[in-house]
């Protein structure tokens, strides 16, 4: 494994104003490996009435975009935006939800995005996988991150080859 690829601290950009207490001077920008794929979460959605596919769109949308300025919140547990999964060395999780953990009765659609920002690539919010977390899967999820892991150190490893 490549060893700390990705800025220090973690969540240094995607959670700028909570890791360092300031602004970042221009807006980061999302790319995507080839693995990261927005497919699950549509079809996970199918089915649903417009104006509930409309409210999680602009939510979701609105965490992304307030990723680029560095607005999350970084920390463990669920009224964070991101995390650092420990069985990796530089995967941040992005976490969003449909309603609160403890809501009952509701449907319940955790998306995830496993993604990292490179320490080569300064502007850079590295998406490399997603995934549409149920409520036990604790061991699926490490398994994705151990996987987007591997994925960003080889596209580390065709960077620094010039592929």
């Amino acid at each position: 494994m490549t060893k700390h690829q990705a800025a220090r601290p973690l969540g240094c950009r995607s959670c700028c104003i909570d890791r360092t207490g300031k602004r970042p001077k221009a807006a980061f920008e999302w790319e995507s490996l080839e693995h990261y794929s927005e497919a699950e979460y549509a079809n996970a959605l199918e089915g649903y009435p417009l104006p509930v596919l409309q409210r999680a769109y602009a939510s979701f949308t609105d965490k992304l975009n307030r990723a680029t300025s560095g607005e999350l919140s970084f920390g463990d547990g669920h009224r964070f935006d991101v995390t650092h999964i420990r069985a990796t060395q530089d995967i941040l999780e992005l976490k969003w939800a449909n309603n609160p953990p403890q809501a009952k009765g509701r449907t319940m659609l955790w998306l995830r995005i496993y993604f990292t920002e490179p320490a080569r690539a300064p502007r850079l919010l590295l998406k490399i996988r997603m995934q549409l977390k149920g409520v036990d899967d604790k061991n699926v999820q490490t398994q994705i991150a151990l996987d987007a892991q591997r994925d960003f150190d080889a596209w580390i490893e065709s960077q620094q080859s010039g592929k």
